[in-house]
């Protein structure tokens, strides 16, 4: 079996956009007899967010509910520009990313600009 470009198979996270998190992720959990959590970005200092390459204070509200090993994240953004608010204008509620684990994400990152993949978001989030 060849090797993964990220160096890695395991998905830990699957993302949603909606345009209610906390309701969306509330149904699902009771759909799967678990609990959910609610979070939001950090400050824009702390995320220091990037769209398409320059700064961006766009955020966003977070609904979480784990199960098992992937969690499902449910991101209602706000109206600053992102990719999540112009995806959702754009196509409506769905999917938006499987997030994987990966050791050395900044090299990841870098081989990924190398294979041509572009970056259109990044921020920080602690931890």
């Amino acid at each position: 079996m060849k090797e993964s470009v990220i160096g890695t198979r395991i998905i830990t996270q699957i993302g949603f956009l909606v345009r209610d998190a906390e309701a969306t992720a509330k149904a699902y959990a009771e759909f799967f007899g678990v609990e959910y959590s609610t979070g939001a970005t950090p400050a824009p200092e702390i995320a220091k967010m990037q769209y398409l390459g320059q700064p961006s204070n766009g955020s966003c509200k977070q609904g979480f509910v784990d199960l098992g090993d992937v969690q499902m994240e449910f991101i209602q953004p706000d109206d600053q520009p992102s990719l999540w608010r112009d995806d959702l204008e754009k196509n409506g509620e769905g999917l938006h990313h499987i997030a994987f684990w990966v050791k050395d994400m900044e090299g990841h990152i870098q081989k990924l600009k190398e294979l041509d993949y572009p970056m259109l978001q990044r921020g920080g989030w602690p931890g």
